[in-house]
């Protein structure tokens, strides 16, 4: 082998070998920025349950006041026939 064939062969290695090491940090990086999207992902439906969980448990509170004013309703009608209730729309 000529001394051009020579280098040329540790060339092609080196940058096999360069183009290796850069493949497999693509990779890591790859790997490394799916595993925070996961965790933000994870994080974002874990909050998502919560308020759904709130949103739940103020609906229950909603129809539990619905039933609790319907009653307290017909107390009062039972009580005054002739009384109208003044509902005013608080914003």
């Amino acid at each position: 082998m000529t001394s051009s064939t020579n280098k040329t062969l540790t060339s092609q290695q080196e940058l096999s070998e360069i183009s290796h090491r850069f493949r497999q940090e693509l990779v890591n990086h790859s790997n490394d920025h799916l595993s925070l999207v996961t965790r933000a992902l994870s994080q974002a439906n874990s909050g998502l349950d919560k308020v759904e969980k709130i949103v739940e448990d103020a609906r229950d509170n909603i129809k539990a006041i619905e039933r609790d004013l319907k009653s307290m309703k017909d107390l009062v009608f039972k009580l005054d026939p002739g009384f109208v209730p003044v509902v005013k729309n608080v914003s």
